[in-house]
């Protein structure tokens, strides 16, 4: 049986939209973890919609 990779992207996709909320909140964010953390969310997204 094989794994199913949208819903996988999809969780992956939710976890980083969490974590770029949680680092955003924070008193003083790190840019390298946000500009990472935005890079990698562009890239699930466009396989998200590339998948479809």
């Amino acid at each position: 049986m094989r794994d199913h990779p949208i819903p996988k992207l999809r969780n992956l996709y939710w976890l980083l939209e969490q974590r770029l909320g949680d680092e955003r909140r924070k008193p003083r964010p790190n840019r390298f973890t946000l500009q990472a953390l935005e890079r990698r969310r562009l890239q699930i997204k466009a396989q998200l919609s590339g998948a479809r």
